[in-house]
């Protein structure tokens, strides 16, 4: 009996193949779904934030001024649009509305974003639809100025922190309609381990009539 244990503890070698297999297996399956449950919570806050920017990207898109909605030529309301993002935002992504702060309990830190409300022309200016205005929400502080587009349709580069004039990058959209464009970032905690993943994501929403 003692000869079959040292057969199987040890063989010419020394250790045995078996042996070496007990030993290592736990940490194996240990690994693999650190590894997994890593991947899943990841995926699952990349798709809360996308989610979050789409949702409030259309939500802005839809505030058509009163007058341009009456004459079948629909602008978005600047300002009005601007605010609605900001609050989807926030309800979306677990933020306080007032500085974007995460609220107890969110995955997600304060973020970054640019916000982009553009008009094509500036037939309804008057009613608050500005030609083009964007919004930089930056470390806790907002500015907003104006953009002077050469003509419609209009192109924009989008980087994973600003939003600019021109058809020249990794990622570019054209609009030919009223629309509105945000990029997002934030730093997403995860699910498993101490250090946050930052992400980016973008939308541009165009009215159709």
């Amino acid at each position: 009996m003692k000869e079959l244990i040292r057969n199987i503890l040890k063989d010419q070698r020394g250790v045995s193949p078996l042996m070496l297999l007990i030993i290592f297996l736990p940490l194996l399956i240990f690994t693999t779904t650190y590894s997994v449950t890593t991947t899943q919570g990841v995926t699952t806050y990349d798709i809360d934030l996308q989610n979050a920017v789409e949702v409030s990207a259309r939500a802005a898109a839809q505030q058509v001024t009163d007058d341009s909605q009456a004459s079948g030529t629909p602008r978005i309301h600047t300002a009005n649009a601007h605010t609605i993002f900001r609050q989807e935002l926030a309800r979306n992504m677990g933020l306080n509305e007032a500085d974007l702060t995460p609220l107890a309990g969110s995955n997600i830190g304060q973020p970054n974003y640019v916000f982009i409300v553009y008009n094509t022309d500036v037939t309804f200016a008057a009613s608050g639809a500005e030609l083009a205005q964007k919004y930089v929400f930056s470390y806790g502080s907002l500015t907003n100025s104006a953009l002077f587009p050469a003509g419609n349709p209009t192109s924009f580069v989008v980087s994973d922190t600003d939003i600019t004039l021109g058809d020249v990058g990794a990622i570019t959209t054209t609009l030919e309609k009223p629309a509105v464009v945000a990029v997002v970032n934030a730093d997403m905690k995860r699910a498993i381990g101490t250090d946050p993943v930052n992400m980016s994501r973008w939308m541009a929403v165009r009215l159709h009539y």
